[in-house]
């Protein structure tokens, strides 16, 4: 007996006692069915929309912000931009070199 027919099987017999439920209530209780089945199809359209958008509602208005003024034509333009000044930069010198191993051989550790 292959590993996969178990877990294949089981899910065909739950999908087909899925299938006959519904059939069912369906067949006993066709309005209320309905009914439910369009109250979720709408709750999922409107969680689908505002996980897409971040809105309930696809075309709702949101209030617009005042638009910012465009920069003047006759700004100067600088031909090349300003070097950006980064907050780390390496620090030149003799840390760590020669006078740093001579002391730390003699046994004095610098402080």
């Amino acid at each position: 007996m292959p590993k996969r027919f178990l877990p294949y099987s089981l899910m065909v017999v739950l999908l087909l006692l899925a299938a006959f439920g519904f059939a069912f209530r369906l067949y006993t209780n066709p309005i209320n069915t309905l009914l439910v089945i369009g109250l979720a199809a709408i709750v999922l359209f409107f969680v689908n929309q505002y996980l897409k958008t971040g809105r309930f509602l696809p075309n709702a208005r949101t209030p617009k912000k005042p638009a910012e003024k465009a920069a003047s034509k006759t700004a100067k333009r600088h031909s090349h931009t300003p070097r950006k000044q980064y907050p780390f930069q390496v620090i030149e010198g003799q840390k760590g070199k020669a006078k740093n191993k001579e002391k730390v051989k003699d046994g004095n550790f610098p402080q």
